[in-house]
């Protein structure tokens, strides 16, 4: 996640903890009347904003691909033991060697890789 370069907290958590900050230093800046104070603000808070919305969309793609690997891996090990058990059940029917092309030929169906 993205860290703020001034504090190193984390910018989505520095975001919502300052908000209230930036609105009351542009109610400041606007009341004494400084259109470049203003300007700053506007910026850094701009900036802020893009960050925590960059930092949020980084985690929820990092969230996104760990449970597409959780479910590949999944698969990968339900397959892994279908295939196991049918080699078993192929040995307890005499069948020696056994390989994968056994078992599909035995029990007439693929079993994945």
């Amino acid at each position: 996640m993205a860290r703020c370069p001034y504090t190193g907290r984390v910018l989505h958590d520095h975001y919502r903890s300052n908000r209230a900050g930036f609105l009351d230093l542009m109610a400041r800046a606007r009341a004494n009347g400084s259109p470049q104070l203003v300007k700053v603000v506007q910026r850094d808070a701009a900036a802020l904003r893009r960050a925590h919305t960059e930092a949020l969309q980084d985690e929820a793609a990092m969230r996104r691909k760990s449970i597409d690997e959780i479910i590949t891996e999944s698969r990968a090990d339900i397959a892994d033991r279908e295939y196991q058990l049918a080699r078993e059940e192929a040995v307890n029917l005499g069948a020696k060697p056994v390989t994968k092309e056994d078992c599909e030929r035995i029990f007439g169906r693929k079993f994945a890789a």
